[in-house]
């Protein structure tokens, strides 16, 4: 975080940079200040819909979709939105996400698609450090603050 004397002898691209970086960082906090008060998941409409799958099954269909892209044409490293219909079929639309880097993104969606879009990335696999799927369970759940 800058200190107020730090700010003032930012030039005004680098002020404007770190304003961009302090709004978004206030609505991330916001973002995850009301998720704590509202159910895991929940539709737009207000209440669940049968037709539509549960949400950790969202989750793992939106990673399958993610993953599925050649990394050139991969939509979270899409910088402005040209490969977001890539891989997109059934009533789901899903909406890529980034790795913590700001992008704007232009996507059209066909009318009468259900969004999924993800609140943040998180990627975890068995390594040296986290070898078996418990530690890699373990360390993904204190990530997401889920237990």
């Amino acid at each position: 975080m800058f200190g107020s004397n730090e700010i003032l002898f930012l030039t005004p691209g680098k002020r404007a940079e770190v304003k961009s970086r302090l709004w978004a960082t206030r609505f991330l906090t916001l973002c995850c200040m009301a998720a704590s008060f509202v159910p895991a998941f929940s539709w737009a409409g207000g209440r669940p819909d049968e037709k539509f799958p549960d949400a950790r099954v969202l989750a793992g269909d939106w990673w399958n979709w993610a993953l599925a892209a050649p990394p050139e044409q991969n939509p979270i490293t899409d910088p402005d939105g040209r490969n977001c219909a890539l891989g997109q079929h059934g009533k789901i639309w899903f909406l890529a996400g980034s790795f913590g880097e700001t992008v704007t993104r232009t996507c059209r969606i066909p009318p009468g698609k259900a969004l999924f879009i993800p609140l943040f990335n998180s990627l975890w696999w068995a390594d040296a450090v986290t070898p078996t799927i418990e530690e890699v369970r373990a360390a993904a759940n204190l990530d997401v603050g889920d237990s």
